[in-house]
């Protein structure tokens, strides 16, 4: 049975903005190349990712860029962030939101 990837990817993946925010840099590369290899496969979608390691640089983008991204994926244990302020930064500005925590 042959499924093919596309089939399941809603339309308002394409162009999708995505911007991920960690402090760890391996994670930070992990979850950027994934996405990157997502959009690599389904080209039709061209999905773009900006990523950073600064919650600061973050809150900018979001705040400077309103229009720009439609998801943020962060994590919610970078020390110098309250996630609750910056979840509530991004919905402000119409951002969705997807926390993630690594528990070791």
């Amino acid at each position: 049975m042959n499924h093919s990837v596309s089939k399941h990817v809603p339309s308002f993946a394409k162009g999708l903005q995505i911007l991920v925010v960690d402090d760890d840099r391996d994670t930070l590369s992990i979850i950027t190349a994934m996405l990157e290899l997502c959009s690599y496969k389904e080209r039709k979608y061209s999905i773009i990712i900006t990523s950073t390691g600064e919650v600061s640089e973050a809150l900018s983008m979001i705040k400077e860029q309103k229009s720009k991204f439609k998801l943020v994926m962060a994590s919610i244990d970078i020390p110098e962030m309250n996630p609750y302020s910056f979840l509530k930064a991004s919905l402000q500005c119409g951002i969705g939101v997807i926390c993630k925590n690594i528990i070791p």
